[in-house]
């Protein structure tokens, strides 16, 4: 993973858990970097979470990450606005972090999963 970021690694997912940790957010990392821990490298240069949240949290969350100098992607926001409320995508340096609530029955059933959850 550390290849990817070129070093950021360690500071970005510090970054990231501080203010999930700050907002009692319970969170899972998903997709590429997920699979990683799992012995399946894939190139990528975003980073998935999964937290879960309700709309409101995930505001606080927001308002929470742009002070830990992330960008929120309000360009993106304005071209999927299904996805208002339902995901989030920052930017911080050349990396994308995209924070997803749960969407379906699959999603919510990790929160009752004991596992490498925060």
């Amino acid at each position: 993973m550390t290849d990817i970021l070129g070093g950021n690694a360690p500071e970005l997912l510090g970054r990231i858990v501080a203010c999930f940790r700050r907002e009692r957010v319970s969170y899972a990392l998903i997709g590429a970097w997920a699979l990683s821990v799992w012995g399946t490298s894939r190139a990528t240069n975003d980073v998935d979470f999964l937290v879960l949240v309700d709309e409101e949290e995930l505001r606080r969350l927001s308002d929470r990450m742009m002070h830990a100098a992330f960008e929120l992607d309000e360009t993106w926001l304005k071209w999927n606005p299904m996805l208002r409320g339902v995901q989030l995508h920052f930017q911080f340096h050349e990396t994308t972090i995209d924070l997803l609530r749960p969407r379906d029955e699959h999603d919510q059933q990790s929160r009752r999963r004991d596992g490498p959850c925060g």
